[in-house]
C-alpha cells in the first residue's frame, strides 16, 4: 500500500505550482492558461471522483494521480524557461537546452537497463509452477479422463492458471469449474464426463486450512520459508494482537505493523507457499446445456 495511505505531508510542492502557474498564466498566452486550467480541473474532478468511493480506495483507483504530477512538472519547468529566457537570453537557453537532452538522455540510458535486466515477480512465480508440476504428472500418470483445475482463489490465482495452460501443452484434457468460466473463457469449463483427478490450488497461510480437510489429499507443495519462521510469524502475531486488545496501540499501527510480511522475502514469488490438493470426493456442479 502506497505510505500516504497513512501519513498526510504538506503539499508544499504546490506552492511551486501556483507561482509557476502565474507565470505561464502571464506570459505564455494563450496555450500557457488553457494547460493550467487543464491542470486544475483534471486534480478537482480526481480528487472528487476518489472521495466518492464506497468501501476502500484500492490503489488502481488513485492510478490517475500519475498524470498530473507530469503536467504539474512540465507547468514549472515552462516557467523556469521563461524565467530563464527572460534573463540570460542567449546563454540560458543554450544551456538549458543542453542540460535537457543530458537529462533525457541519462533517463533514457537508466530507464533501458533496468527494464532489460529487472527480474519480476513473474518469472519467480514460472518456477514455483514448474517444482509443483512433477509431483502432479507423477499422481495423474494411468488416470484417464478430464483433469480439473480449481483455485481456492478468484484473484491472484497464478499458479493455478499456469499449471492449466502446462497441462494443456501436455496434450491432456484439462478443464476448470464452472465458477471460473471468466477468467477461463467457456471452452475450458468442464461440462460433465469421466475424470482422471479434481485438483485445488492454494497458498500462504490457507494451506493448512485444507491439510485438516479430510476431503483433500497433499499432492505438491512449494515454500521459500521454514517452520520456525512460520512459528515466529504466529508468536508476533499473537504479541501483537494482544496489544491491540489491551489498548496500547491502535488500529492503524495494529495494521502496519502487522507481522508476516517478512515471510515474504526470502524469494520474489508472489507467495512464500503454495500446494495443490486433490479432492477425494468431488462434487462439481455441471451448468445446464
Amino acid at each position: 500500500e502506497d505510505r500516504h495511505m497513512y501519513t498526510h505531508p504538506l503539499p508544499w510542492l504546490l506552492a511551486v505550482l501556483a507561482l509557476a502557474a502565474v507565470v505561464l498564466w502571464r506570459r505564455a498566452r494563450p496555450a500557457g492558461p488553457r494547460l493550467v486550467v487543464s491542470l486544475v480541473v483534471a486534480l478537482s474532478i480526481g480528487i472528487l471522483a476518489v472521495a466518492r468511493t464506497i468501501g476502500p480506495a484500492f490503489y488502481y483507483r488513485l492510478r490517475w494521480v500519475w498524470i498530473p504530477p507530469a503536467v504539474a512538472f512540465v507547468v514549472v519547468g515552462w516557467a523556469a524557461w521563461l524565467l530563464v529566457e527572460r534573463r540570460w537570453p542567449q546563454r540560458g537557453v543554450r544551456r538549458l537546452t543542453t542540460a535537457a537532452v543530458v537529462a533525457l538522455a541519462a533517463l533514457a540510458a537508466v530507464n533501458a537497463v533496468t527494464a532489460v535486466t529487472t527480474q519480476t515477480t513473474a518469472e519467480a512465480d514460472g518456477d514455483v509452477v514448474a517444482r509443483l508440476l512433477p509431483p502432479l504428472l507423477d499422481d495423474l500418470a494411468g488416470r484417464h479422463g478430464t483433469v480439473v483445475i480449481a483455485d481456492a482463489f478468484g484473484t491472484g490465482a497464478w499458479y493455478s492458471r499456469g499449471i492449466v495452460l502446462e497441462l494443456e501443452r501436455r496434450g491432456m484434457d484439462v478443464e476448470v469449474p464452472p465458477v471460473e468460466i471468466e477468467p477461463y473463457s467457456p471452452h475450458r469449463v468442464y461440462r460433465g464426463g469421466p475424470l482422471a483427478g479434481v485438483y485445488v490450488v492454494t497458498r500462504d497461510g490457507y494451506i493448512p486450512h485444507l491439510e485438516d480437510d479430510p476431503n483433500m489429499r497433499l499432492v505438491a507443495q512449494w515454500s521459500s520459508v521454514t517452520q520456525g519462521e512460520l512459528e515466529k510469524a504466529a508468536r508476533d502475531a499473537e504479541e501483537l494482537d494482544a496489544e491491540r486488545s489491551a489498548g496500547l496501540i491502535d488500529n492503524e499501527t495494529y495494521f502496519n505493523e502487522s507481522p508476516g510480511g517478512e515471510l515474504y522475502d526470502n524469494d520474489r514469488a508472489t507467495y512464500y507457499a503454495v500446494a495443490i490438493f486433490e479432492v477425494l470426493d468431488p462434487d462439481l456442479s455441471v451448468p445446464e446445456p
